[in-house]
């Protein structure tokens, strides 16, 4: 049952905050069983896949994905996240666990800066309303997004993390989109990222249907639950909820 209830956590903070669910997910399947890193990531590509489609279904209803610049990033995501698979098959799975937990360890800086700001953004998750159709963001910052879209990409596979936990600040403070807005765009790229970064997994055999299945259907649930309560969560404190996270995930990570 570990695998069905660590789809339900993660898929259920992901979808809270845009970031897909791999940031929990590949830590605690790396605690609780004996399975590879590689096939720990590939299980938790999958579980992005899924997060994906459900978020996004669900924001694209409510107006809350913007379509066009989702579009505009899918290029540069799928490239990234099929390198960064292919790159993945040829390292070691403890040089993979090192750069998980540096990874986290970074995040968990910048989410605590997020927490500890004295302003912040009169919006929180689920206070953003109307049509997704914002102002076209500038060429030069279009192009520092799409650079930085394709390096997260790179490391968002590699890792089987999704990405979003970059990619949503990226869109909110780089090109001014709401905050709600990037994390349903943020849900919608994460999945083409998956997409490409899974393939090179599957052609070296490190499926696992099953445990993929039942990881899958804690995301679902997980999904599911969130929607009930996603309005009545402060940005703030789920910034510093995240950023406490973050860091025990890069500590036992590094340590392990």
């Amino acid at each position: 049952m570990i695998f069905f209830w660590v789809g339900l956590i993660a898929g259920g903070f992901g979808s809270l905050v845009g970031i897909g669910g791999g940031l929990l997910l590949v830590p605690v399947l790396d605690h609780f069983t004996d399975l590879s890193m590689h096939v720990i990531i590939c299980i938790s590509l999958t579980n992005i896949i899924v997060n994906s489609l459900l978020v996004t279904a669900q924001r694209v209803r409510r107006g809350l994905v913007d379509l066009r610049l989702a579009t505009r990033l899918e290029p540069v995501c799928l490239l990234g996240g099929v390198a960064s698979g292919f790159l993945a098959q040829t390292l070691d799975a403890s040089v993979l666990k090192a750069l998980f937990a540096l990874f986290c360890l970074f995040l968990s800086v910048f989410y605590a800066r997020r927490f500890l700001r004295r302003h912040h953004p009169p919006e929180s998750v689920g206070e953003v309303g109307g049509r997704a159709q914002g102002a076209e963001i500038p060429p030069k910052k279009m192009a520092a997004v799409w650079t930085f879209s394709g390096i997260v990409s790179v490391c968002s596979g590699l890792l089987g993390i999704g990405g979003g936990a970059l990619i949503v600040p990226l869109l909110n403070v780089l090109g001014k989109v709401p905050l709600k807005i990037a994390a349903g765009t943020s849900s919608y790229v994460i999945g083409t990222t998956a997409v490409g970064a899974l393939l090179p997994y599957l052609s070296a055999g490190h499926a696992r249907p099953l445990w993929a299945a039942l990881s899958g259907l804690g995301v679902v649930v997980g999904v599911s639950l969130v929607t009930l309560f996603v309005g009545r969560v402060s940005t703030r404190w789920l910034s510093g909820a995240f950023a406490v996270m973050l860091l025990a995930v890069g500590v036992r990570m590094w340590m392990n």
